[in-house]
């Protein structure tokens, strides 16, 4: 048996329950979203404008909200720290999930099919 839950270093409620019933019980978690939605990707930074890396692609995240502000905010601290020790922003955020030991898994890559034909296509 497995568990497939998101979580990233954004999204962190399985800590709490999921992660440690799956240990307890000898589970699988074969976790999803360990960019947070693309957040930790580098492309979206909080004082981009436009273009791939402007801080709001549309229809993915409420600016105006608070909470995805929040997020914004981590994500430029973690920007740094990822910087500092000579890193891109996805390394330490992969490495967050898959190093848990409750994590057997993670599913990296785009939500559907057209989001990576597309980016495909971009790199032409």
């Amino acid at each position: 048996m497995t568990e497939q839950p998101p979580y990233s270093i954004l999204v962190r409620g399985i800590e709490g329950d999921v992660l440690p019933t799956v240990r307890r019980h000898g589970m699988g978690t074969l976790t999803y979203s360990p960019l947070s939605g693309g957040r930790l990707s580098g492309r979206h930074r909080k004082n981009a404008t436009g273009g791939p890396a402007s801080a709001a692609p549309p229809g993915r995240f409420d600016m105006s909200s608070p909470a995805d502000q929040r997020k914004l905010d981590a994500v430029e601290q973690l920007a740094v720290l990822a910087e500092k020790a000579g890193l891109t922003l996805i390394e330490p955020a992969v490495a967050f999930v898959i190093n848990h030991p409750g994590v057997t898994s993670a599913i990296i890559g785009p939500r559907t099919w057209s989001n990576w034909r597309l980016r495909a296509h971009q790199r032409r």
